[in-house]
């Protein structure tokens, strides 16, 4: 009845090697064996379901900042509207009392621009770090294929 419950410890530390230097080193702690076991399932489940985790929280980043960059967008594009509008009015009024002037850009506009850089940086940063968690994730498994083959000749 022992052996067929599941060693979550043993299974931890699978999940640990796993994660941080791949299947192969899990082989060459526990044996080639141990990759049939349980506890490697187990730790294989729980490691996909952490992946799948960080990369909806990442997902959700970057969607977050996208929506923000699209409401500023909008929002700017509201406000630089209303802009317009008004100076239209003030240089209709001033033709009819002085003649033609001419409106220079307003800080509403340049506030909606900053806006909307910021929230294309967030964005950026978003997609750059999803990149670097893949670009790791190669690495590691790299390295666990290059570490198998090295034990293998």
């Amino acid at each position: 009845m022992a052996q067929e419950e599941l060693d979550v410890e043993r299974s931890a530390q699978m999940r640990t090697l796993l994660a941080t230097e791949g299947e192969q080193a899990v082989a060459q702690r526990f044996g080639e064996d141990a990759l049939q076991s349980r506890e490697f399932e187990h730790a294989q489940r729980q490691r996909r379901a952490a992946l799948a985790r960080e990369r909806a929280q990442v997902e959700r980043g970057v969607a977050d900042a996208e929506r923000a960059r699209n409401e500023d967008r909008a929002r700017s594009e509201r406000a630089e509207a209303v802009r317009r509008e008004q100076a239209e009015g003030q240089r209709r009024t001033q033709a009819a009392e002085t003649g033609p002037a001419s409106a220079g850009r307003t800080g509403a506009e340049s506030a909606g621009d900053l806006r909307q850089q910021r929230a294309r940086e967030r964005v950026e940063a978003s997609r750059q770090r999803v990149h670097a968690a893949n670009k790791a994730q190669d690495r590691r498994k790299e390295q666990a294929q290059r570490q198998g083959a090295g034990q293998k000749m």
